[in-house]
């Protein structure tokens, strides 16, 4: 794992990836306008994040998580396996709460970000996503690594969650879809 990206090609398959965004087009009832977190809470900014998201739970009983849960637990004990210390330190775990995003033409995470940026978001440890579509040019740019992660349909991605690994979207030309979420230590206190 260089740069400590956990990379896993057709983790879920295009088929699954397709039963997916199909979900999701089926859901707009549910769907929203992206939401960025910040000290002022949750707002949209489409200047910074233009796209349209649905907030899931891994709970819920749909096609969503029944593919990509299994994934998740596969990525994630393999990156622990690699970094044994992170079964020492304080409890995390996968959150409950991830997004589908969909961005259209012209549209992407354009400011550069990481997702423990704020207090809100400060128990952030990991963040994760899974590539739906690949027929767009572009992907997910970390400068600060000078690394370029190409949009390929089924690829699961895990990164730490911190400034190092500060990303942003290529702009897409044409539709793109994501799922994508966190692992966060848990909070004793709630």
């Amino acid at each position: 794992m260089k740069n400590f990206f956990y990379i896993k090609k057709r983790s879920i398959s295009k088929k699954q990836c397709k039963q997916i965004i199909d979900w999701f087009e089926e859901n707009k009832e549910r769907q929203d306008l992206g939401l960025i977190g910040g000290l002022e809470g949750f707002v949209v900014r489409p200047e910074i994040k233009e796209s349209t998201d649905i907030t899931l739970t891994l709970d819920e009983d749909n096609i969503v998580n029944e593919i990509i849960i299994p994934s998740l637990n596969e990525g994630f004990y393999e990156y622990q396996s690699e970094y044994p210390v992170l079964s020492g330190c304080a409890d995390w775990n996968v959150d409950i709460h991830f997004n589908i995003q969909k961005y259209n033409p012209g549209g992407g995470y354009k400011d550069l970000h990481f997702e423990a940026a704020n207090p809100l978001s400060s128990n952030r440890l990991f963040a994760w996503m899974f590539y739906l579509n690949d027929d767009w040019k572009g992907g997910t740019v970390f400068p600060y690594l000078k690394t370029t992660f190409r949009s390929t349909a089924g690829t699961l991605l895990i990164w730490p969650a911190g400034f190092t690994h500060s990303h942003k979207s290529q702009v897409t030309n044409k539709i793109k879809y994501i799922v994508t979420g966190w692992a966060s230590f848990i909070d004793i206190n709630n």
